[in-house]
């Protein structure tokens, strides 16, 4: 269901270390191989598109499971767009991505887009994106295993991911606590989030002043 408030979120999601274990242990790569072939017979080399078919197979099922449950939550108050940051957007288009590759996974008839595929850092690839949309999202949330430059970047919207452990419960937490946050100055007049970062550490400040107007004496 489609919350009333038409709230909007875009997740910017990553794939490997996210929703798949990273780098892949030998018997995943095996299993992928194998499945390769299943689909697509025994070659020398597979395209982008069609390996990625074949890893799909293999994405970790409790972490869709987490990620379906943190969409869920979210919808409650914000609709989820799905913008695929990953090395995954190289697949193929997004239709491909949405129709094909995470056509499994539950939130593929979220997928918008995905991020240019050029030699920019991700944390600019991704800003790029949104300066260029029309309409703005009122909350990001950026889940990756790498830093990047996220951090510095999205103090507020990035959730770091272990790529050992993938999502976790305490990921879920601070993401829904993000996107709250990040519509709490929508949602009560006056309120400013301010956020920064030291020693890899976010600190965020919420601040409401008074509403009451200036009067002379």
């Amino acid at each position: 269901m489609e919350p009333a408030n038409r709230y909007t979120c875009a997740l910017f999601l990553d794939v490997d270390g996210v929703l798949i274990h990273f780098p892949y242990p030998d018997d995943l790569k095996t299993d992928i191989n194998t499945k390769a072939v299943e689909l697509f017979g025994n070659k020398s080399k597979y395209s982008h598109f069609e390996s990625a078919q074949a890893r799909s197979h293999f994405l970790n099922s409790e972490s869709l499971a987490k990620l379906q449950g943190l969409i869920a939550r979210i919808q409650e108050f914000a609709l989820v767009r799905i913008v695929i940051s990953s090395e995954w957007r190289r697949s193929g288009t997004r239709h491909q991505l949405q129709k094909v590759i995470f056509k499994d996974t539950g939130f593929a008839k979220l997928i918008i887009a995905k991020t240019p595929q050029n030699k920019f850092p991700r944390e600019l690839q991704i800003s790029r994106w949104l300066q260029k949309r029309k309409t703005p999202f009122d909350s990001v949330l950026i889940l990756d295993d790498c830093r990047f430059g996220l951090q510095k970047d999205f103090p507020l919207s990035f959730v770091h991911i272990n790529r050992k452990r993938l999502i976790t419960q305490g990921n879920l937490n601070q993401a829904l606590n993000s996107v709250m946050l990040q519509l709490l100055p929508k949602r009560i007049p006056n309120c400013k989030i301010t956020c920064s970062v030291e020693d890899g550490t976010p600190y965020i400040n919420v601040e409401i002043t008074s509403q009451e107007a200036d009067t002379d004496e």
